[in-house]
């Protein structure tokens, strides 16, 4: 079987560009039918269900791009915002942080917001005081410091 996985996932980004999701979807399953070891194209997958507000389908897309070592923090920050979307707190464990500050901060400001919305307090103060050591205070975070 010919290799024409990059041009199906190209294409999905033509659409994605556009708007037309459906479309951008169903190529880049088609390129994942041609060649399923390529993160990338788990990636692009799971970026156009959030456009839809798939969360679920698309947190487990990016769960497959990590599983295949993608090493991209938009990646991480997707797969923890699909996490919070979908309050799945018990997909909490062993999460791989992203480097990025700004998207390190997000991913910290969500998880601490659903840890509290979970009742699980110690995972919001860990948070709460990761925050802090990177500088990043805000009235939502102070407001969960005096919930906690």
């Amino acid at each position: 079987m010919e290799d024409n996985s990059y041009y199906y996932n190209n294409l999905g980004n033509s659409f994605m560009d556009i708007g037309k999701y459906e479309e951008a979807l169903e190529n880049y399953m088609k390129a994942i039918s041609v060649k399923n070891d390529e993160a990338i194209f788990y990636h692009n997958s799971g970026v156009c269900l959030i456009l839809m507000e798939e969360y679920n389908r698309a947190k487990s897309l990016f769960k497959k791009a990590l599983e295949l070592s993608i090493n991209m923090d938009e990646t991480k920050y997707y797969y923890i915002k699909c996490i919070f979307e979908t309050n799945d707190s018990e997909n909490l464990e062993n999460i791989d942080f992203p480097d990025d500050k700004g998207y390190l901060i997000e991913s910290l400001v969500m998880i601490s917001k659903m840890s509290m919305r979970n009742g699980k307090k110690e995972i919001a103060k860990k948070c709460l005081n990761m925050l802090k050591i990177l500088g990043y205070s805000s009235q939502e975070t102070d407001l969960i410091e005096k919930m906690i």
